[in-house]
């Protein structure tokens, strides 16, 4: 994998490939933040979304493909006024317009922890359609399983990474961190214990199913 660049007092180095970047202070977090901003990447937060910034920077100077409106289930949301839409309805909707509109490397801002877990499966299958790169950096252990690549941050640095399932597997250490597992993924191993299952679950649909069939 090829560096892109790094962030040397966290002993901290961003990759080529979609990651998730999961962190428990937010003094490392805006340390990160603040080096992809001086890097020129691409950043996606709520609080740009919410003041209009990127509607007077990036959208007005691109159009919309109508074509993806039944694809992220918009709808719903065409008669209405921007003004009347919900915190999450505004964010969902300009996050769809800026990775469908731009061709970057996205950074999300812990900002999909604001959004239902259908608009998150949407963006997440647009974005590997299209064969777009994205880092997730968020404090939502359950977005973890968004990406193939982790990287667990505290306050000394990178804590532990790689293959996200392969991190997963390093339930003491997370503990330890004061992270906890998906939800799935916890209550699978748990019942492995009890030979109730066989093998992880990462899904609560597949997990439910299993269950039931």
């Amino acid at each position: 994998m090829r560096k892109v660049y790094a962030i040397e007092d966290l002993n901290f180095f961003v990759y080529d490939v979609s990651s998730t970047i999961i962190y428990n202070n937010e003094i490392v977090k805006n340390k990160i933040i603040k080096n992809f901003k001086e890097n020129n990447f691409f950043i996606i937060d709520s609080e740009d979304i919410i003041s209009g910034k990127y509607v007077s920077e990036y959208l007005k100077f691109n159009e919309f493909n109508m074509k993806l409106v039944p694809y992220f289930d918009l709808e719903k949301y065409m008669s209405k006024r921007v003004k009347n839409l919900s915190y999450r309805e505004r964010i969902y909707i300009k996050t769809v317009i800026l990775i469908s509109t731009l061709t970057s490397t996205y950074i999300f801002d812990d900002i999909l922890t604001f959004l239902n877990e259908d608009q998150k499966y949407l963006i997440m299958k647009y974005l590997k359609e299209h064969n777009l790169s994205f880092i997730n950096i968020t404090s939502d252990v359950e977005e973890v399983l968004f990406a193939n690549y982790l990287i667990v941050l505290t306050k000394n640095g990178v804590a532990i990474e790689g293959n996200t399932k392969n991190v997963l597997k390093e339930e003491k250490l997370l503990k330890k961190l004061g992270f906890s597992l998906p939800f799935a993924y916890d209550l699978s191993l748990q019942l492995i214990a009890y030979d109730i299952l066989d093998k992880p679950y990462y899904n609560v649909d597949k997990l439910v199913s299993n269950l039931w069939s």
